[in-house]
C-alpha cells in the first residue's frame, strides 16, 4: 500500500470490523485483500492514467520480478521517451517501485496495485 493514508485508513477499518482490531489476526492471512473502498480508489487512480501509463503498469504487473526499463521498452514496443515519461509519472504517483542494484535500475508494480490489475 506504500503508506497511502486512504489505503491505511480503509485497512484499519477492515481490521477493526473483521478481526476485532487485532492486527496479528489480519496478518495471519498473509494475502493482500482489497476492501470496497480500496478497489474504488484504485479504479479511480487507474482511470486517471494515460493510455501509455496504463500499458506500462499492466506490463509491469504481468512480470514476476522487477524489470529494467530497456526490457520494458522492448516488450511494449513503445518509444523510449513515452516509456520514460510514464515510468517517472507512475513512480511519482507511488504506483510503481524503483530498485537500484549493481546490475542497474529495475521497476515493479506495488503489490496492492498488482493485485488490483
Amino acid at each position: 500500500m506504500g503508506g497511502n493514508p486512504a489505503y491505511l485508513e480503509s485497512i484499519s477499518i477492515a481490521i477493526k470490523k473483521l478481526f476485532g482490531g487485532k492486527v496479528s489476526e489480519f496478518c495471519k492471512h498473509g494475502e493482500l485483500f482489497l476492501t470496497e473502498e480500496i478497489e474504488s480508489l484504485l479504479t479511480h487512480q487507474f482511470s486517471r492514467l494515460s493510455t501509455v501509463e496504463q500499458e506500462v503498469i499492466k506490463s509491469l504487473a504481468g512480470e514476476a520480478e522487477s524489470i529494467s526499463i530497456s526490457r520494458l521498452i522492448e516488450s511494449l514496443n513503445m518509444s523510449p521517451s513515452d516509456v520514460g515519461k510514464a515510468i517517472v509519472s507512475l513512480v511519482r504517483r507511488g504506483l510503481i517501485d524503483r530498485t537500484e542494484t549493481d546490475e542497474g535500475t529495475f521497476f515493479s508494480v506495488r503489490s496492492i496495485f498488482k493485485k488490483f490489475i
